[in-house]
């Protein structure tokens, strides 16, 4: 499994990259094979396998969670996934940890500055394309 982190700071815009990606792939031909809600819904956390290009990519938003970051590396190992792209919180040692036990590629959350709506999609729609890059 190789695995794909989005790395950042609590609130700056992981999830919503990572959603962008999902939404994306989906729309290109992914299959995606069961979406679920992680933590609160107000949050827009998920975690699914989506069958794309013949490769099993894992999402995983959740990552300000330390416990959760490491039990879903683990448990999307044992299902033999190809991909994992997932979010990681800078502040954890543990899933940085585990994550480089794995063929890995570390991407750094760009940050909007001045920090505006129209700024942010930008800075998200960057890190997008580097992200598929890498799938």
């Amino acid at each position: 499994m190789r695995i794909i982190a989005l790395r950042g700071s609590d609130r700056c815009g992981k999830t919503t990259t990572l959603n962008i990606i999902y939404k994306r792939i989906v729309e290109n031909g992914g299959n995606p094979m069961c979406k679920k809600t992680e933590g609160n819904p107000i949050y827009n956390d998920f975690s699914d396998i989506v069958n794309y290009e013949g490769l099993k990519v894992a999402f995983f938003t959740m990552g300000d969670y330390s416990n959760e970051s490491t039990r879903v590396i683990k448990e999307y190992q044992a299902l033999n996934v190809d991909v994992l792209i997932l979010a990681s919180n800078i502040k954890f040692k543990k899933p940085i940890k585990l994550i480089k036990n794995y063929e890995h590629q570390l991407v750094v959350k760009t940050i909007a500055t001045p920090n505006s709506e129209n700024n942010q999609l930008t800075a998200n729609t960057s890190d997008v394309k580097t992200i598929f890059g890498l799938i």
